[in-house]
């Protein structure tokens, strides 16, 4: 079940410290042993979807889950009726060996909804990955290429960071959804700081 503070994802990170500077100053980086998953509140967007069954709103949370007597960060998500002020569909998105971070759920004009969200674990550098509800595959989409290294570990701030959030809007023409979610990419394309980046990709239902 979703519970407010769920503490850390193990990652691949090794604990080290180095030490950059820029022209804003010098700074100490961490490789992070662990990632923040958040904790339940809300923070992926809203879709709203209308049919023969009425409005449905959907959405996705970080979630704690813990299977066969083993924990891990996993994805939540909902889908609501309004105007009935009740759930109609839920469920977990649940990866064996390996913590997800930061969902968003799009239904999709065909095809089931799409789900997007970083995975790692000791084993997984952060990465951008989806699933689509109900077929049991996580697909990786772009695997991360090396720990995340944050600045933010360190004084003043002493908080380890993984984003706010991922997004997914489905695509105009309706023949799929976009998603965007972080992971760690190429070196070149990395800051020192802060190596993170964003992922966009479409899935499509076709």
């Amino acid at each position: 079940m979703p519970r407010k503070d769920r503490g850390r994802a193990t990652s691949t990170g090794n604990g080290s410290t180095a030490t950059v500077s820029n022209s804003d100053g010098t700074f100490t980086v961490t490789s992070e042993t662990a990632l923040n998953p958040d904790d339940s509140r809300m923070s992926a967007p809203v879709a709203v979807t209308q049919s023969n069954g009425g409005v449905q709103v959907w959405t996705a949370l970080d979630a704690a889950v813990t299977v066969h007597g083993v924990s891990t960060d996993a994805a939540a998500w909902f889908a609501i009726d309004p105007n009935r002020a009740r759930v109609v569909s839920q469920g977990y998105v649940v990866a064996n060996g390996a913590n997800l971070l930061y969902p968003a759920v799009q239904p999709q004009r065909y095809g089931a909804p799409a789900m997007v969200f970083t995975i790692t674990s000791k084993t997984i550098n952060p990465s951008a990955a989806y699933t689509t509800l109900g077929s049991g595959k996580i697909t990786t989409v772009a695997a991360g290429a090396a720990p995340h290294v944050s600045f933010s570990d360190a004084p003043p701030y002493d908080t380890a960071r993984w984003g706010d959030y991922s997004f997914a809007v489905p695509d105009p023409d309706g023949s799929g959804v976009w998603l965007a979610t972080e992971y760690i990419p190429p070196a070149a394309d990395q800051d020192p700081l802060d190596n993170w980046g964003t992922y966009v990709f479409e899935v499509t239902g076709h």
